[in-house]
């Protein structure tokens, strides 16, 4: 991508200690930032040493100093999107070409099609269907019927299977899941967990990279029965949320909005509002 990001801080930096990494790494040259007016202002652009190649989706983190010795962090995301795949749940058609005009009527659909680099562009409205990323796709909602303007709050995209058996408590389900992804990026949707006991909105499988990322979502726990997670994150899991909602539920039973498995998981939280929410007997906000 050619797009700049700029970061706008409350007082002025110390131009010494601004730094940005790039996928956790200090790649010499392949971000150019530039402090300008007041030095509270900060552009960031990709440099053409960016290796557009080895990553579809890439996160960009920067550590900061002000003048007065404060030091803080930013997140932010890149995508180097290579094209697009359309999805309409109430116009779209299966087996659509998935362009604009022809779009698909499922997100599964669109993420068995999609190649590495592309985005999966989602209409609002409510898919009664479970999700599993791909690896190096984006998944985008709160799109309107044109697919020109991305609004999550006038057009919600909820994603909600409608499945209220039951599954083992050591097995949870997530209605939005990775296994074995190495990156992809989901923004603007709100996933909730299906009724019954053991199930997630997320599931953030073994073998998912820390560059599986969750940004500006609203993520809810099931409502109905049952043990109920916002986040689950099994041993040998990882995934970076930042400015998501991520509640747990309110129905009859034990709620986690966010629930580390074992001492493998790992999650990296940021500016994300975090809540247990009401269920019943205990709530937990993160176990």
């Amino acid at each position: 991508s050619s797009d700049e990001v700029v970061l706008v801080f409350s007082e002025p930096l110390r131009t010494d200690a601004t730094r940005f990494t790039v996928d956790g790494t200090l790649r010499a040259g392949a971000v150019a930032s530039s402090v300008i007016g007041d030095g509270a202002t900060v552009i960031v652009s990709p440099s053409p040493n960016w290796d557009e190649a080895a990553q579809a989706v890439q996160t960009l983190t920067g550590g900061v100093t002000d003048r007065a010795g404060n030091s803080g962090g930013i997140f932010a995301e890149y995508v180097v999107a290579s094209g697009a795949v359309y999805v309409d749940g109430d116009d779209g058609t299966p087996g659509g070409t998935g362009s604009d005009s022809d779009p698909v009527d499922t997100i599964g659909e669109a993420v068995d099609n999609a190649d590495p680099g592309e985005v999966i562009r989602v209409t609002g409205g409510t898919y009664d269907e479970p999700i599993e990323l791909g690896d190096g796709v984006v998944i985008s909602g709160g799109w309107d019927d044109d697919f020109v303007d991305q609004d999550p709050l006038a057009n919600p995209t909820i994603i909600e299977p409608n499945d209220p058996s039951s599954a083992p408590d050591d097995s949870p389900t997530g209605s939005v899941s990775c296994s074995g992804v190495a990156s992809a990026l989901v923004t603007g949707l709100e996933i909730r967990g299906a009724g019954g006991a053991a199930r997630a909105a997320v599931l953030i499988g073994a073998g998912c990279g820390d560059r599986v990322v969750f940004t500006e979502n609203r993520i809810i726990a099931n409502t109905t029965s049952g043990t109920g997670y916002g986040v689950y994150v099994e041993d040998g899991g990882n995934a970076l949320f930042f400015f998501n909602e991520i509640r747990g539920g309110s129905g009859d039973g034990v709620s986690y909005a966010v629930f580390l498995e074992a001492a493998g998981s790992s999650l990296e939280l940021a500016e994300n509002l975090i809540d247990g929410w009401h269920g019943n007997p205990a709530s937990y906000g993160v176990f």
